[in-house]
């Protein structure tokens, strides 16, 4: 009883601690998170003119056409500033070309104000983003390049920490495997010893408090070696003078 219910505590205390200093240990160092933040939040504040300036064109375009090809754009009936329900088709090439383009820049926005702040697997995708035509032509190449460079080492950051952290687990789940055994392999030792030096009044007062208290060893940071050797010699001793004293 002893040695299950000490293994079972030392083997859940153990797992705490380690959880507890994994989860004190970021992913991201912070001078990564903050060159993303500013990066991000630069790029709302450039978005803003073009994204005003687009829906101006927008609601002045919406005059050239019947009223009913944008009615229930926004789901509830009446004209709504919503391109991504219109039939573009219906539009000209240039009317086309200005929806787009708000979309585009609308769902830029989206995506940097929805995906924040950033988690390990929710970092806004603008890989490429400097490459699009309508961000250099608005004159966002260079914001959106520094965007596109903090986001990737972001991801990269936390890909390598999240690897770390593996590691370090299946390192941990080894060497509980090995206290484990520590406790398994003392535990049937002491029972052949039991098998050998069996007497007609079973163990003494003795070896019943040596393996009551050894087993905390196994609560302590010493080598495996250690830790069965306390278990099982006193457990030895204990049984030989249990022998000599029948």
């Amino acid at each position: 009883g002893a040695y299950v219910g000490i293994g079972r505590h030392d083997i859940l205390a153990r797992n705490a601690a380690f959880e507890s200093a994994l989860a004190s240990q970021p992913l991201v160092t912070r001078a990564t998170q903050s060159a993303l933040t500013l990066a991000r939040d630069d790029m709302l504040v450039q978005l803003r003119n073009p994204i005003a300036t687009a829906e101006r064109q927008l609601k002045a375009m919406m005059k050239n056409y019947p009223a009913e090809l944008f009615e229930g754009a926004n789901g509830r009936g009446g004209a709504a500033l919503n391109p991504a329900r219109w039939d573009l088709s219906k539009l000209t090439a240039s009317d086309r070309a200005l929806a787009t383009k708000y979309l585009n820049f609308t769902n830029l926005r989206h995506s940097l104000m929805g995906n924040w702040p950033p988690t390990i697997h929710g970092v806004p995708d603008v890989a490429g983003l400097s490459k699009e035509a309508w961000i250099k032509a608005a004159g966002l190449e260079t914001n959106a390049l520094r965007l596109e460079g903090t986001a990737a080492a972001y991801r990269t950051e936390a890909s390598t920490g999240l690897a770390r952290q593996a590691q370090l687990r299946a390192s941990h789940h080894g060497q509980m495997w090995k206290q484990a055994g520590v406790l398994g392999g003392a535990f049937v030792t002491n029972m052949v010893i039991d098998a050998v030096l069996d007497n007609d009044k079973g163990p003494g007062w003795s070896t019943y408090l040596v393996d009551l208290a050894s087993p905390l060893i196994m609560l302590t940071n010493r080598r495996l070696g250690v830790k069965f050797a306390v278990m099982t010699v006193p457990h030895l001793l204990t049984r030989l003078y249990d022998k000599v004293s029948e």
